[in-house]
């Protein structure tokens, strides 16, 4: 089980595992070849732009729905209607779940290196809610648009969990990027690779943590 290799193995995160899960994204023409640097270039704009962040919330559900992450079995309870509904009755409590964080790190966003589980577990669980799945995918993704640069993406076709626990997920690719110490060289390989000029705020431990997941597992 590869979740168990990544427990284990904490240099997961190399130049070599980037550049194979670059090319398994890239086999993905359906994908977004920016790397989704567009994408969240809008999602902070429009975060940015409405504290109730509801106008993000409308970019993210339709963001959400183009990473495949609305669906589900359980369909009338389920439908983007009943999920941006949901959605924006807690989106009070999401923004105060997200002012909490900033406001520990000097009123900033974090990143993948100053953040800890227990200051996003109260976000993520907020999240769950907004869909009912056990899955933890719909979470991620969800977070990820709101912390892009803390939050790490769960999915099933390039970085699954294979039942094992999103927590220990998140803390292993934590602790794998923090212990590289090659970070410089990664964030230009990607760079490299992205179509057009990604964001200032662009999440490179993120995206790379990711990238090298999907490559370790190939």
């Amino acid at each position: 089980m590869i979740i168990l290799y990544v427990a284990t193995m904490t240099t997961f995160v190399t130049l070599d595992n980037l550049r194979v899960g670059i090319r398994e994204w890239k086999a993905r023409p359906h994908w977004a070849q920016d790397f989704h640097s567009s994408l969240y270039a809008n999602l902070e704009q429009s975060r940015r732009a409405d504290p109730t962040l509801e106008q993000w919330w409308e970019s993210a559900v339709i963001a959400l729905g183009q990473w495949k992450a609305l669906r589900s079995p359980v369909r009338e309870k389920n439908t983007r209607k009943a999920i941006y509904q949901r959605g924006l009755r807690k989106l009070p409590d999401i923004r105060a779940q997200y002012d909490a964080i900033c406001t520990a790190h000097a009123g900033s966003a974090p990143d993948l290196e100053q953040t800890c589980w227990d200051e996003l577990r109260p976000l993520m669980r907020l999240a769950k809610k907004v869909k009912i799945a056990q899955s933890w995918m719909f979470a991620s993704k969800f977070c990820h648009f709101l912390l892009p640069n803390c939050v790490i993406v769960t999915d099933s076709q390039i970085a699954p969990l294979h039942g094992a626990s999103y927590k220990n997920y998140w803390r292993a690719c934590q602790q794998a990027w923090k212990t590289c110490d090659a970070h410089e060289p990664l964030i230009a390989e990607l760079r490299s690779a992205i179509r057009g000029t990604p964001p200032s705020t662009y999440p490179w431990a993120t995206k790379i943590t990711e990238l090298c997941y999907a490559g370790a597992r190939g």
